[in-house]
């Protein structure tokens, strides 16, 4: 049942002017991961923001399991993360592209933190 939720909700259509597909959206933005590596936004965009996840930690969650019972699971996930703002512009050179950047503590907080920036200079 949950793997059907998970397939609703990366196959989401996204067009854009630049491209159009499935996609992970996250928060109307498509999200997309290779490896270690996160990029977030429209490329039709001024600004994407961009996530390299340097090291990951493990975790133990409990949770109740369908018979009641508490199960434990232990999982992986980012933790030391680096949160670029870049141009879209390839026109610019690398250096001019990058508008911000700082390291971040956790995906959640690495997206939180360059959603904030990215939208910010995308307004400008």
């Amino acid at each position: 049942m949950a793997d059907e939720k998970i397939e609703k909700i990366e196959k989401v259509e996204y067009e854009s002017k630049g491209f159009d597909g499935k996609y992970l959206v996250y928060k109307g933005k498509p999200l997309v991961r290779k490896d270690n590596f996160f990029l977030y936004g429209d490329m039709s965009d001024d600004y994407v923001l961009e996530i390299i996840v340097f090291s990951t930690k493990k975790i133990k969650v409990s949770t109740a399991g369908a018979d009641g019972k508490t199960v434990e699971i232990e999982d992986e996930v980012p933790d030391l993360c680096l949160v670029m703002v870049n141009s879209t512009d390839m026109n610019k050179s690398e250096t001019e592209r990058n508008v911000f950047q700082q390291q971040a503590n956790g995906l959640y907080n690495a997206l939180d933190l360059g959603i904030y920036w990215m939208n910010k200079n995308n307004k400008k």
